[in-house]
């Protein structure tokens, strides 16, 4: 089998599609049925290796030299962005006309001129659901973008059930022609508990067992406002000895909150920005309880890393989180922080609750391997070559 994979996502620091682009990439290129994978990157095509999917110094795919001041020019140039707009499908197709017998595969939505089979991957539809969640110049360019996808492709990957379910409810798909595929837990999580060192911990002030967690861009969507109040609600005893940590970027419509974590410092918040993969297995794994308080996701993968290193997880009940999440995990609806408020203190308390959340959250995260995620990939890729 012949695959080009849409490789545009994979630039350092890799976002979450950009994570599901490399290990989706590093499992077919180590899967037998697999002759060929190319990828593109919106300009160009060229051949993958390992290499290229994991080292971000010596790859062209996740380099970044070139993207920043183009992505800079473009956004502050109009004109620029219309004609890159008209000349980009022309790239596309010049770049792809020699490969023919080939599927190409975009983890990203977007899809090329393509003269063969397309599959498309499509992580949630949040811009329809919650457009005020997102910048309204965003939403012009999904509402534009994604149902172009839609029609071009010959079968789309939906990375959950919900997911599943907006693109059958919101944009009119058939059910035939989405299927559910899950994604896999990268295995540093996965053999991240023999492997835990308290040095990071230390260096960031931070004392095992002793603080809640929260990995998320800090963004509306992401309702870490919502979290801040509810964590504020705890006595301030309490959150002397607990403290709250935040790890992520900043994203769209963050500077209220940003401004309100930097206030709150003395109130017992941390924000730690990005932290090294092998920080983040250390800072995830030795949280007290992990919280994860979302208005939408359409997978859900902090929960299932926090899960597969054994720590307990509070989380909202929408969207796909239900279908991550384990049955023992404490859930509460993302608007109701009293409720959120109240099982923060329980967690505190309840040990009994925390092993079996703990217990519980490995044997669920286990059932997600990207094997599984490759293996049902490669049987999409071959229904469409053979349609």
């Amino acid at each position: 089998m012949r695959v080009i994979l849409g490789s545009d996502s994979i630039r350092y620091p890799l976002t979450g599609i950009g994570r599901y682009a490399r290990s989706l990439g590093v499992g077919l290129l180590r899967s037998a049925r697999v002759q060929s994978l190319v990828g593109f990157n919106g300009f160009r095509a060229s051949s993958l290796s390992i290499e290229d999917l994991t080292s971000p110094l010596l790859s062209e795919i996740s380099d970044g030299q070139r993207a920043p001041w183009l992505r800079s020019l473009l956004s502050q140039q109009p004109l620029i962005v219309k004609a890159f707009a008209l000349a980009a499908p022309v790239f596309a197709s010049r770049a792809l006309s020699d490969y023919q017998g080939y599927v190409y595969h975009s983890p990203n939505f977007h899809l090329p001129r393509f003269n063969g089979p397309k599959i498309t991957t499509i992580h949630d539809l949040s811009y329809l659901r919650y457009p005020h969640f997102h910048p309204a110049a965003r939403v012009n360019w999904m509402n534009k973008t994604v149902p172009d996808a839609l029609e071009k492709a010959s079968h789309i990957i939906a990375i959950s059930k919900a997911t599943a379910g907006d693109l059958h409810e919101l944009m009119g798909v058939p059910r035939e022609k989405i299927s559910v595929v899950y994604q896999g837990l990268d295995v540093a999580f996965r053999q991240g508990m023999g492997k835990l060192k308290s040095d990071p911990l230390t260096a960031l002030g931070l004392t095992t067992q002793q603080y809640f967690l929260c990995v998320s861009t800090l963004e509306p969507r992401k309702n870490i406002d919502g979290l801040l109040d509810a964590y504020l609600q705890l006595p301030k005893g309490v959150r002397n000895r607990y403290p709250l940590v935040l790890v992520g970027g900043y994203g769209w419509r963050s500077e209220a909150t940003r401004t309100r974590v930097s206030a709150l410092s003395s109130e017992g918040v941390r924000y730690l920005s990005y932290v090294p993969e092998s920080t983040l297995l250390s800072v995830v794994g030795q949280a007290m309880v992990a919280v994860y308080p979302s208005h939408y996701e359409g997978f859900g993968l902090p929960v299932l890393e926090a899960q597969a290193l054994g720590t307990p997880v509070i989380c909202s009940d929408n969207s796909a989180l239900l279908e991550v999440a384990n049955s023992n995990c404490l859930f509460f609806q993302s608007e109701d922080t009293a409720c959120l408020a109240g099982h923060l203190q329980r967690s505190i308390e309840d040990a009994a609750w925390r092993q079996r959340c703990s217990t519980q959250g490995r044997v669920r995260a286990a059932e997600f391997t990207w094997d599984k995620c490759v293996a049902s990939t490669l049987s999409i890729y071959e229904k469409a070559l053979n349609a």
